[in-house]
This record gives structure tokens, sequence and C-alpha cells, in this order.
């Protein structure tokens, strides 16, 4: 592969769902039906940049200092009307409030919050994974937190991915030399939190992956539709396959 790639865990996924797929998306930059001006994009993000802000400062005792920096965080786009916008921002302030009555992440060091890590694997490829809290929670004791702002709480064994791992934990020890002894998933809307251990056996199957999977995409030189003929009218980019059903 001679192309210039910033490689996620959801660029795994996709050239693991179809190679065809995987190029369109992420080496030639085909963007279809994606917009940022959409109103669950803007929930999410605005959570995560007051919930950054507020870490930082950590004041549970000042219930106004949650909406200030809600405020300042607020992104407008993707609303239908002025009352959707105000009910998702009321929704918003509700779910931050009881984050700071009962967190559940309590730190005595914050390592990174709200952040982006890539690590070079040759001139071509670089990893990349964005965290959301990193941090401290007793001696020597390290876990990441990935919030999440949506409704439903999806089995551990859905968030916790052979692809988003093995890249989590690589980019973490590369930039912070440790390796996180738990990666938890903070469900916001519920005040719950489901943590997963990182045993050794975790990390040395995880390395194991991450170097299989940059070696598949390095050596893939074609990036065909895996299906032949491929009749996946719900792909939003069947219209570019060369393997379609005509």
């Amino acid at each position: 592969m001679q192309n210039y790639l910033n490689l996620s865990h959801k660029g795994i996924k996709d050239f693991n769902s179809c190679k065809a797929l995987f190029k369109n998306l992420h080496i030639d930059k085909i963007h279809v039906n994606k917009s940022k001006n959409n109103k669950f994009f803007s929930f999410d993000r605005s959570i995560h940049s007051a919930l950054a802000e507020f870490n930082y400062k950590a004041d549970y005792t000042n219930k106004s200092y949650i909406m200030y920096i809600l405020d300042k965080n607020w992104i407008s786009l993707g609303y239908s009307s002025i009352y959707e916008e105000l009910a998702f921002k009321n929704k918003a302030y509700r779910l931050l409030l009881n984050y700071i009555n009962t967190p559940l992440d309590m730190s005595i060091e914050i390592l990174s919050i709200d952040s982006y890590l890539k690590r070079k694997v040759n001139k071509y490829i670089t990893l990349t994974c964005k965290i959301d809290k990193l941090h401290e929670i007793s001696s020597n004791v390290y876990e990441v937190v990935d919030y999440k702002t949506g409704k439903h709480i999806s089995p551990i064994s859905k968030n916790h991915t052979s692809f988003h791992i093995p890249i989590l934990l690589d980019l973490i020890y590369d930039k912070f030399s440790l390796y996180p002894n738990y990666i938890s998933y903070y469900y916001l809307q519920f005040n719950k939190k489901i943590s997963y251990e990182i045993t050794s056996e975790v990390i040395k199957k995880s390395k194991k992956l991450l170097k299989s999977y940059v070696n598949e995409i390095k050596k893939e030189e074609l990036f065909i539709c895996d299906k032949y003929p491929c009749n996946n009218l719900d792909c939003n980019y069947f219209k570019y396959c060369k393997n379609k059903k005509l």
C-alpha cells in the first residue's frame, strides 16, 4: 500500500468488513451521507467537551459551574428548532448534574482527557485513537474511561471489540509507558459504569492482533469487494463497487 493512512479501530473494522469500503472511506476519503451538522453528534460532542473541562477542575460542589461549562461548550448545529435544541440541552444538563452528584470515575491523577494519540508505523501508516479519560484511580492502578451518551447499554462483548482494544493499548503504552488495568464504559444517562480488566493475556493477544491487522492492510493492493457479485444495496458505497450486481 502506497497511500498515506491514519488508521483507527474504525478503519480496521471496515477493512475486515469490506476492503472496497475501506478504500472508499479511508484512502480515497469518499464520505457519503456524513455530516457533522447532526444533532446527535452535536449533543455527544458538547457533553464530551464539557466533561473534559469539568475534569480538569473537578469541583463537585458547584452545581452552577456545570451549567456554565455546558453553555460554553454547547454546539447548536443540527437541531430542527430552538425548542428541540432546548430540550436536548436540558437533557444534557440533567445528565451532567447526575454525573457530578454521584461520580464513578474519581481520580488521584489524570494523565489525559479528551485527547488523540498517534504512532507512526511506517512512512505510510499512522495508528490513531481518541481517549476520553486516562487516570490513576489508586496507587499504580490505571483506568481508561469511555463516556457514552446514548440511551442504550450495550453488552460488553459489543463494546470491547477486537478492533478497538489493540490500538488503544498500543498507543497508551507508546505515550505513557504503561498499560491500563481497566477499560470502562461509562453510560452517562444511567450513571452506570461497566469495566473490563486488562490482563497480561489480553495485552499479549492485543499485540498479536494489531500486528496481524496492520500487516494485512500493508500488503493489500487491490482493495476489491469481498462479495462477488455484490448486491448489498444498503451499502452507501454500492455505486462505487466494482463487483456490484448489474
